[in-house]
């Protein structure tokens, strides 16, 4: 299982302090009907279920919606599902179905950036939807797991705001987010080039990282926001 997860977010399962951090920045814009694209195996979607009157995850990888179908039980207020909507879009749900759509650890893995966002805004049921966006920040820390990952970028503020403004969104607000985790991405992956380390789902270097440096960084970031940081966080907002 190991093995055939790692490139779903299968280190981060256990990582709780970290995956609730990540979604206390999307929580305050959750609205009613939320459609996550690229859900994984739901470290995110299990916060989700707990806001959204009707959630819809997809994933692209028939693995990950497996483990989701265990891990996360389909109701009626919840549908988890085998869908590129990219390529297929949504089949039995219309258009403007949705008025949030979480968007995390997705958009560098598209090459034509500019046009997933564009679904994005057209998937969004009317002019105020939100669109919650989570990227890997700072090309210099493009590294050994960017590329085994199939990353095709990390991004600048600079080409999220001009993504924003070509595919009309209107930014809320955009900043950097885990300056802890920049720091350890760095020596791991453009230092010392590591390989693989992500592979499985138990690591001394993760636990510790989401036990012990979480819990400050998340203290420190909520009253003074990094210059850098491993990710950048866009709350972005449909405009006509």
């Amino acid at each position: 299982m190991d093995a055939i997860l790692k490139s779903s977010g299968l280190v981060l399962l256990n990582a709780s302090h970290y995956n609730h951090w990540q979604y206390e920045q999307f929580r305050p814009y959750i609205g009613e009907t939320v459609l996550e694209i690229g859900c994984g195996i739901g470290n995110l979607t299990q916060y989700l279920l707990k806001d959204a009157q009707f959630l819809l995850s997809v994933d692209t990888r028939p693995e990950a919606i497996a483990f989701m179908q265990k891990r996360c039980l389909p109701t009626a207020n919840f549908k988890v599902e085998y869908l590129d909507i990219f390529r297929e879009g949504l089949k039995e749900y219309s258009k403007k179905s949705f008025d949030t759509i979480v968007f995390s650890n997705v958009l560098e893995h598209i090459e034509d950036d500019v046009q997933a966002m564009t679904t994005c805004h057209d998937i969004l049921r009317h002019t105020g939807g939100k669109l919650l966006l989570l990227v890997p920040a700072h090309k210099l820390l493009y590294g050994t797991l960017d590329a085994e990952a199939g990353h095709f970028r990390r991004y600048s503020k600079q080409r999220i705001i001009n993504l924003a403004r070509i595919a009309h969104f209107k930014i809320l607000d955009l900043y950097a987010f885990n300056i802890s985790g920049a720091l350890g991405w760095f020596l791991n992956y453009c230092v010392l080039r590591r390989k693989g380390i992500h592979d499985s789902l138990d690591t001394l270097q993760m636990d510790f990282y989401d036990r012990y440096l979480v819990p400050p960084c998340q203290f420190l970031e909520k009253r003074i926001r990094p210059i850098i940081g491993i990710s950048y966080i866009a709350i972005l907002e449909a405009e006509k």
